[in-house]
């Protein structure tokens, strides 16, 4: 992904990171975005990232991030047993391997770390959430 974005954006800089300890100095980059990758943190671990993103925004800096959550942890059981009883085992079996995000608790944190909070639901189980951080 790091590839096709150097190519087609030439001018923006892009580096490998670790949600946990971003190789960045404090306010020093304008925007975070992560594409699917924020599931695999347990909940400890996304507060965590969360401090360290806000750490590494400017003033008015952005997080953006796409990935597979639900609302709340009853709306996760709902959408995984639809799942089964359509014959869809192993799609809720792949998401209890991993730790989605909750709508609920994410718009708390995110809340908490000084950021006005929004998000968008694409499909039952992907999301979009928007966090713009209020004062640096």
């Amino acid at each position: 992904m790091r590839s096709i974005c150097r190519q087609k954006h030439r001018r923006i800089q892009v580096q490998a990171g670790d949600f946990l300890d971003i190789p960045l100095s404090d306010k020093s980059v304008d925007i975070i975005v992560s594409s699917y990758a924020f599931h695999h943190l347990t909940p400890r671990q996304k507060e965590t990232s969360i401090r360290e993103m806000k750490r590494v925004l400017r003033p008015g800096g952005r997080i953006v991030i796409a990935d597979l959550m639900f609302r709340s942890n009853s709306e996760a059981e709902r959408i995984k047993w639809a799942l089964r009883e359509s014959g869809h085992a192993d799609t809720a079996e792949e998401i209890e391997d991993e730790h989605p995000g909750l709508l609920d608790d994410l718009s708390s944190v995110f809340d908490k770390a000084g950021f006005a909070f929004r998000s968008e639901q694409l499909t039952p189980s992907v999301w979009v959430l928007c966090a713009l951080l209020r004062n640096g």
